[in-house]
């Protein structure tokens, strides 16, 4: 069941529990003290998902999360169904609370924070944890405005239909990446055997590093700690490299492919690359969003105009509660 909950009291129909979920209300509060206590103060409405940098641009540790619902069942011989949880996302790591009663706890709540940002989580929210009335999940979320913290879809309602919505999240947010991931290590060790048996293919050797590079941005994807990097930062400094490093060999790859060459472009390519990289590894945390911003727009630029250039032409064009 998805619900949503702009406005307080938007209902949903769950049949397999007989009952309405009503959502009453959703909000967030910074920690003004210890990250371990709920904000006696400050809570704000938000609607999920919420990114609190939007709202708290120098917030840098804690925000917790309030769900308030009930369930509204008519009258029954017996005890109402299960009811289930799902949380496609908390950027980067949290515990989950079912009233007063802790649900799930990542490893490490400070840095080296934990990477719970594209792992979905399920969880069948035990009867003895629930009130006859209203119900609070309680989410607490710690990371980094820097890194747009906040949190993802939550979702309320009948097992089974979420346990689907939970398969089919896993699938396309670990599942996709781990597969793409182990393709391009073995296309690159493939294509890395062939260079070195023929090295005047030269566009094998680029494709191979060009795999490489992909495979060591795309395991940010995946990773649940930072190891082996002592914090974000760290791990958000070698994935803007990588990506550098992926853009640079694209491009070789795709003009040797291409059977083209330019004598000035490629090295300009690669020092713009070297100042890039370096500019990443040396800026301060303070500016670090925006120089991987940067980085971005950069890569998203060559691939526009460079990387397809065929022609001989440099530059030319070739329920969810919310």
């Amino acid at each position: 069941m998805l619900l949503t909950a702009p406005a307080w009291g938007q209902t949903a129909q769950a049949a397999p529990l007989q009952c309405k979920i009503l959502v009453d209300s959703i909000m967030a509060a910074p920690t003004t003290a210890s990250p371990d206590a709920r904000p006696n103060s400050g809570w704000v409405p938000v609607t999920l998902p919420d990114t609190w940098a939007d709202r708290w641009p120098e917030e840098e540790n804690t925000v917790w999360y309030r769900i308030d619902w009930r369930r509204d069942c008519p009258a029954l011989a017996g005890k109402p169904g299960p009811v289930a949880l799902t949380l496609n996302r908390i950027i980067m790591a949290g515990e989950v609370f079912i009233n007063d009663d802790l649900l799930w706890r990542d490893e490490h709540l400070s840095e080296p924070l934990s990477r719970s940002w594209n792992l979905p989580r399920y969880w069948l929210l035990p009867e003895s944890a629930l009130h006859a009335g209203v119900n609070s999940i309680w989410i607490r979320v710690s990371g980094l405005a820097a890194f747009g913290s906040g949190l993802g879809e939550v979702r309320v309602g009948d097992p089974t239909e979420l346990k689907n919505v939970y398969t089919s999240q896993q699938w396309r947010h670990r599942t996709l990446f781990t597969v793409n991931v182990v393709l391009s290590a073995g296309l690159g060790c493939l294509f890395l055997f062939l260079w070195l048996m023929r090295r005047v293919e030269r566009a094998f050797g680029w494709y191979a590093l060009m795999s490489l590079a992909w495979v060591l941005f795309a395991i940010n994807i995946l990773a649940t700690s930072t190891w082996p990097f002592s914090n974000s930062y760290q791990i958000a400094r070698f994935s803007t490299i990588a990506l550098l490093l992926y853009v640079c060999a694209f491009c070789m790859f795709t003009w040797r492919f291409g059977r083209q060459r330019f004598a000035k472009l490629g090295p300009a390519l690669w020092v713009v690359a070297a100042l890039l990289a370096g500019t990443v590894a040396l800026a301060p945390a303070a500016h670090i969003k925006a120089v991987t911003d940067f980085c971005g727009l950069v890569v998203a630029f060559v691939f526009s105009r460079i990387a397809f250039s065929f022609n001989g032409t440099p530059g030319a064009p070739g329920s969810r509660i919310t």
